[in-house]
């Protein structure tokens, strides 16, 4: 049987790999859009902020916003990790041996700033539910509750969320890349500019490099993501923030630079937790799509 192109088995794989990420990482992304995005003294530590959504809203409100979550995840992983294998099998075929890390790096800021074109509008409504007392968070009334209030800026914060992708998903691609190649080279004595495609990596070492690629994705753009979900979340009625200078400024002035990393614990909780489990489901999907179609 013919084999099949990769950009087929990115997508496939991207896909499973988006499903094993909303399942383990949405609770905690509630968590870290509250954290970041709301005054109150119980959302300043991780574990108050889990004990008071749980305690007032229920264990369910942990998947608040989940209905506009799955569709959004899905086109970000699919359209992610499909565009990222695009990019890195152009750059194989153009150059002798595989690509470097700064090629891969490249690819994956490609990826990332083409997917947030169509992922953004779904992020700035997922970020709006995780917040808003919705009774039912279902994607039709969601919309209905932002068109009601006269908004129809779905594109709200696009200009961050491309200045937070681009550069992270540079970082994630490549630092899952080097990972794995360093555990070639030190355990299998292969080249450390291997691909990282290959079949002999255990599952434990995929899931540990996704959870260090999670990592690396988030630590260095997450003040801007601060920012944005402060921005994205603001009042629609009675805007807090005249500008997105003013949100910068009024952030400062309200906890200094301690304020633009409010969060960041539960989400490198998250990063680590959510991507170990992306990357193994996304190489053991295109694993037995390769071995279905061979």
């Amino acid at each position: 049987m013919k084999e099949p192109s990769n950009v087929v088995v990115d997508s496939v794989s991207g896909f499973c790999g988006a499903a094993a990420k909303l399942v383990v990482g949405h609770p905690f992304d509630t968590i870290k859009v509250r954290m970041q995005s709301l005054e109150q003294q119980s959302f300043r530590t991780l574990k108050g902020a889990f004990y008071h959504t749980i305690a007032n809203e229920g264990f369910r409100s942990l998947y608040r916003g989940i209905a506009i979550t799955v569709p959004g995840i899905f086109v970000y992983n699919t359209t992610l990790f499909a565009t990222f294998g695009f990019v890195y099998d152009r750059q194989v075929s153009s150059c002798h041996g595989s690509p470097t890390i700064q090629q891969l790096a490249i690819a994956g800021a490609v990826a990332g700033g083409i997917t947030n074109l169509f992922h953004s509008p779904f992020e700035y409504l997922r970020c709006r539910a995780q917040v808003e007392q919705l009774k039912s968070p279902l994607l039709s009334e969601s919309f209905r509750l932002l068109f009601r209030r006269r908004n129809v800026g779905l594109l709200r914060g696009l200009h961050l969320t491309l200045l937070r992708e681009i550069p992270a998903n540079a970082l994630y691609f490549s630092t899952y890349e080097l990972f794995i190649r360093r555990y070639q080279s030190h355990w299998h004595n292969t080249d450390s500019d291997s691909s990282v495609r290959v079949h002999d990596v255990p599952a434990h070492i995929i899931a540990l490099g996704g959870g260090c690629a999670g990592i690396a994705n988030w630590i260095f753009v997450f003040p801007i993501d601060a920012i944005k979900s402060r921005w994205q979340t603001d009042c629609l009625e009675r805007p807090k923030y005249k500008s997105l200078r003013d949100c910068i400024y009024q952030t400062y002035r309200g906890g200094g630079v301690s304020a633009f990393w409010k969060g960041i614990s539960c989400c490198l909780v998250r990063a680590f937790l959510a991507n170990s489990a992306t990357f193994g489901f996304v190489e053991g999907a295109r694993r037995l799509v390769r071995h279905i179609q061979t």
